[in-house]
């Protein structure tokens, strides 16, 4: 079927989890959607009969109790997504590029961001983040110079760090500190982000 010869092309360089344990070739890919995690997750029909009525409804082969969920992702180059004190030191010191959230507080980064540094200078030991690149984006309650502050000291920790700092991209093409909301998320402040979050991935997958 298409969907099959679908995933069996994207396999060249990408993974689709799941995909393997199939004995069947019945692959009907549904609700394709990008997930938070950066990887493309969809459904699978998997129905051996799929048709309007050509088939009796009681046909034994009609399956009403299973389906499959893939999630299809690079096979060498993915993301994680999770909060500061959930990554665990491999996660830290396999990453190849790491980005930070933070939200305001007090003109400066939250304290589990800071805290999350102070880690991550520990777990990565003298090599710090030689060659890896880190970045930051922050969200406020308000438009105020604290989101600029608050990026500024994360960026001055990773510097300190030895990281390859990645700025974001503004409207207009301009870069930035990195992505930031204030208020309510947006949708400019949203596709800050998205050129933000691509440019991050593209400059760390040069680097590797």
């Amino acid at each position: 079927m298409g969907g099959a010869r679908r995933i069996e092309q994207a396999q060249d360089d990408a993974f689709a989890e799941g995909a393997g344990e199939r004995a069947d070739a019945e692959v009907d890919p549904a609700g394709i959607a990008a997930g938070p995690d950066g990887a493309l997750w969809f459904g699978d029909w998997a129905n051996p009969l799929i048709g309007h009525m050509q088939y009796s409804q009681r046909d034994p082969n009609r399956d009403h109790t299973r389906g499959r969920i893939y999630r299809l992702v690079g096979k060498d180059f993915y993301a994680v997504l999770g909060v500061p004190k959930g990554a665990s030191d491999e996660e830290i010191r396999s990453a190849d590029g790491i980005l930070i959230g933070t939200p305001v507080h007090w003109q400066t980064l939250s304290a589990p961001v800071k805290t999350f540094l102070d880690r991550m200078g520990r777990v990565l030991g003298p090599a710090y983040g030689d060659g890896k690149t880190g970045g930051v984006f922050v969200t406020s309650g308000s438009p105020s110079n604290g989101a600029d502050l608050a990026r500024l000291d994360v960026i001055a920790a990773l510097l300190s760090m030895r990281f390859v700092v990645v700025g974001g991209v503004i409207e207009g093409g301009y870069g930035s500190l990195g992505a930031q909301a204030s208020g309510e998320v947006g949708a400019g402040a949203r596709e800050d982000a998205r050129r933000f979050g691509e440019r991050f991935a593209r400059v760390t997958a040069k680097m590797r």
